[in-house]
């Protein structure tokens, strides 16, 4: 019985291996993206702010993003002032309508992490966002009626899980759109 066994579990080894019986990466990315967008779907996103502030900064150091996905058309507003920093509201009258842009904030909806959806907490400072002038990122959530709102830090050591995978992620893609303007 054990030599059978064993030829059953090289067989399924060598299957498993062959490159032949796996989906390519691009059809394996878009059926993620496609579940990523369901979980999303099931969590009711109507809408993300996200970007990052410099409490320390006197001026150009901010960049948050409004993105909405409704049906089929996304939306995405920025807001470079310094009013997150000095206590004042975003007002996002920017629109950015270019589809490269569009595509980044998409991916950070596609990307939000778990935990953030599902913290008990939806008001929450994560790690020690700006205490040493390195500023942070914020996240902001909306779901049905309720708010999400996080401070993440950005220094990774002070992060773990996908939380971490997730600010090293943003990190790049807001500097890309703060470009764009």
């Amino acid at each position: 019985m054990r030599p059978i066994a064993t030829f059953i579990v090289f067989v399924l080894f060598c299957w498993a291996c062959n490159p032949a019986t796996r989906m390519n990466s691009s059809a394996s990315n878009a059926a993620m993206d496609h579940r990523d967008s369901l979980r999303k779907n099931l969590y009711g996103i109507s809408s993300i702010v996200f970007g990052k502030y410099c409490g320390h900064c006197m001026q150009n150091c901010n960049a948050f993003f409004h993105y909405s996905k409704n049906g089929g058309t996304d939306t995405l507003r920025s807001d470079l002032s310094m009013a997150f920093t000095r206590g004042g509201e975003l007002t996002f009258p920017t629109v950015l309508a270019d589809a490269e842009s569009k595509e980044l904030a998409a991916g950070v909806y596609a990307n939000l992490p778990r935990t953030l959806l599902t913290l008990p907490v939806t008001d929450s400072i994560i790690g020690c966002p700006d205490c040493a002038d390195q500023c942070g990122v914020y996240v902001e959530i909306r779901q049905g009626n309720g708010v999400r709102k996080y401070r993440i830090d950005t220094q990774e050591s002070s992060l773990e899980g996908d939380i971490k995978a997730f600010s090293v992620y943003i990190q790049p893609v807001i500097q890309q759109l703060k470009e764009k303007k």
